[in-house]
């Protein structure tokens, strides 16, 4: 069996806002918190695109205060999914949205 793999190139975030951190030191483009972003994937690598969206999982991942590492997932799958930004933690926070797939394993 052979596994086909397809890789998310770039993540485009549908309507980002301008804020500050959560010490009000500067302003920034990102998330506010009480709002909805949509992500949608912008390319694959290589150009190559899996022939069913929906099997395209998303999570993302931050360093809370206490330094240990949060990593939470989406329910939604496909192109686009909507990220909450609605917990005060994500505040002045950078967060890392990767996307991946189930791999599909393919008969030859």
């Amino acid at each position: 069996m052979k596994k086909k793999q397809y890789f998310v190139e770039k993540i485009k975030v549908i309507g980002l806002d301008e804020g500050s951190t959560n010490k009000n030191t500067n302003s920034k483009i990102g998330f506010i918190y009480g709002k909805e972003y949509t992500l949608k994937i912008a390319n694959f690598r290589n150009d190559e695109i899996p022939s069913n969206l929906n099997q395209i999982k998303r999570g993302y991942t931050y360093d809370p205060d206490d330094r240990s590492a949060f990593v939470g997932a989406f329910k939604e799958t496909g192109e686009k999914v909507i990220f909450k930004a609605d917990d005060l933690e994500l505040c002045g926070k950078t967060i890392l949205c990767p996307a991946f797939l189930i791999i599909t394993v393919l008969r030859h």
